[in-house]
């Protein structure tokens, strides 16, 4: 905020500026061509601002208005975008093909119909104790049926995701993947894990981790039970189904998980709070300092919710190799620290990449 708005509101609000909302159009001060002209539970409206001050540069741009509806999930927002009430969807839209016949779109006309962005991953929180157990992470990584889920809940819309955590799809960011590494520890080349259940299992007998009472569930190594939650926003339709086929895989090799669909004001609060057992995270699109940025974001103990590291992964290793990544001068001393990195992901595991999710985009003509 530009000091001469800021300063006297500041003034008057002290430390109830954080409850201040820059919501008068009035007052609002901006650098795009729209402003704010209104809105409540259904609706932000965007009004032109004719005399922008670049429109010599750049010109202005031809809607008056834009009118943001707001939906309360995906399926009502899919209806109002098939009903022609919305001109641009950034929605998850199963079998999206079938509307191409009426005049609708997406950035590509056949698989994977959208552009991969951020990596979903299978979020942990590390200050859970019953869930620090390596063993149960990896047993975990190989019970995540990638396929199915890629299949039957996001429609091919995705491809499984690299474990190195970077978005190997783009040949710039596929130079960084050390593939010796993922051979050494996955033995898998392309560092992408198949599903395999009895290998999930026979990792989890060997680390001591079986049914020790005959419920049909097992417990940790020292007796505890061992029983989780995975959290997914109430509405997200793709990422439900997905998690519960992860849990329905898991209760296969003997884990007692289920799914918890709150609200998305509460999956927030959670998050911020580290009240969650695992969850399911966009995290680190692909951008001028990428990898660099997704490491940061998702490892850094320097940062906390919601500015980052949501996992709560506390390595005070990685603040020097990401530093000295901000201050490499070469390709091969690049090289050489995200393979560190990626040795350390390979051993903590501290989350599980599982697919690339897709940019939203789908429009009508």
């Amino acid at each position: 905020m530009p000091r001469h708005v800021i300063q006297s509101i500041y003034e008057k609000q002290r430390e109830k500026i954080v409850e201040w909302k820059n919501d008068d159009p009035a007052k609002q001060v901006v650098s795009g061509p729209y402003k704010l002209l209104y809105y409540d539970d259904t609706v932000v409206i965007y009004q032109r601002i004719d005399d922008w001050w670049s429109k010599n540069v750049f010109g202005l741009p031809k809607p008056r208005y834009i009118g943001y509806l707001l939906f309360k999930d995906n399926p009502t927002a899919n209806a109002a975008f098939e009903r022609e009430e919305v001109d641009w969807d950034g929605d998850f839209v199963p079998d999206i093909w079938k509307l191409f016949d009426k005049g609708r779109g997406t950035w590509f006309s056949d698989r994977p119909y959208f552009v991969g962005e951020s990596t979903v991953v299978l979020a942990i929180n590390n200050e859970r104790d019953y869930l620090k157990n390596i063993d149960l992470r990896r047993a975990i990584a190989y019970a995540i049926p990638y396929t199915d889920m890629l299949e039957k809940g996001y429609f091919n819309y995705g491809a499984q995701a690299s474990l190195s955590m970077i978005n190997d799809l783009y040949p710039q960011f596929r130079q960084w993947v050390n593939t010796t590494l993922c051979i050494q520890c996955w033995g898998s080349a392309d560092c992408r894990v198949k599903t395999d259940l009895n290998k999930a299992k026979e990792i989890l007998d060997k680390a001591g981790i079986v049914d020790r009472d005959g419920d049909g569930w097992r417990e940790l190594p020292d007796g505890r039970k061992l029983s989780f939650k995975i959290m997914v926003t109430y509405g997200f339709t793709d990422w439900m189904a997905m998690a519960e086929m992860i849990v329905n895989n898991l209760r296969k090799i003997g884990i007692d998980a289920s799914t918890d669909f709150p609200e998305e004001t509460v999956v927030s609060r959670r998050l911020l709070n580290g009240d969650y057992d695992m969850t399911f995270l966009g995290e680190g699109s692909p951008d001028f300092d990428y990898p660099w940025n997704m490491y940061r974001y998702v490892l850094d103990p320097r940062l906390s919710p919601p500015a980052g590291n949501h996992i709560r992964y506390k390595n005070q290793e990685i603040i020097g190799l990401l530093d000295r990544v901000a201050a490499a001068a070469s390709a091969d001393k690049l090289k050489e620290i995200y393979s560190r990195l990626q040795e350390i992901i390979y051993r903590d595991l501290p989350l599980i990449p599982m697919f690339y999710g897709a940019h939203w985009y789908s429009y009508s003509t």
